[in-house]
């Protein structure tokens, strides 16, 4: 009688299992490297949505450095025509006699109608306005260091640097 398994149907199982086990340890090593390229491919997309946030986190602050700096200009703007209306009012008013100069009590009653006209509370929050980064309501060091550096009169004189 002969057995089931002759010597050359053993040699054939042993060679199918032989390349069975090949065929699974290369499944393996793509399931691996499959693996491998995914950790990769979720770390890029982390990156990719971290530079997105950061792109519209210095976007949304560019906006708001534009608004501020456009109201801070105007705040300028506005007191700069207060002083120029004021200063109009120091040439025009005030000379009763008709001269060059003016008298100490003329200069008493222009002086007294030019501080009667002003908002306190207004002129206050207006001068901060230009010195306020970033509306904390303070002012900063560097902030009055711009403001004091600033030409065309809204810096400060010498002896005020002292």
């Amino acid at each position: 009688l002969r057995s089931s398994s002759s010597p050359c149907t053993l040699h054939m199982g042993s060679k199918m299992t032989e390349e069975r086990a090949g065929v699974l340890r290369t499944h393996d090593l793509l399931v691996q490297d499959l693996g491998k390229e995914m950790t990769e491919a979720e770390a890029d997309e982390e990156h990719a949505l971290t530079g997105c946030t950061v792109l519209a986190d210095a976007a949304k602050k560019r906006a708001e450095d534009a608004a501020q700096i456009n109201q801070k200009t105007s705040l300028q703007t506005a007191l700069e025509s207060d002083i120029g209306a004021h200063q109009e009012a120091l040439s025009t008013t005030g000379k009763e006699d008709g001269g060059g100069t003016i008298e100490y009590p003329e200069f008493l009653k222009m002086l007294t109608f030019v501080i009667l006209d002003r908002d306190p509370k207004e002129e206050f929050l207006k001068a901060l306005g230009l010195f306020d980064d970033g509306n904390a309501e303070k002012i900063s060091f560097r902030s009055l260091k711009r403001v004091a550096k600033k030409p065309a009169g809204g810096g400060l004189t010498r002896s005020c640097r002292r």
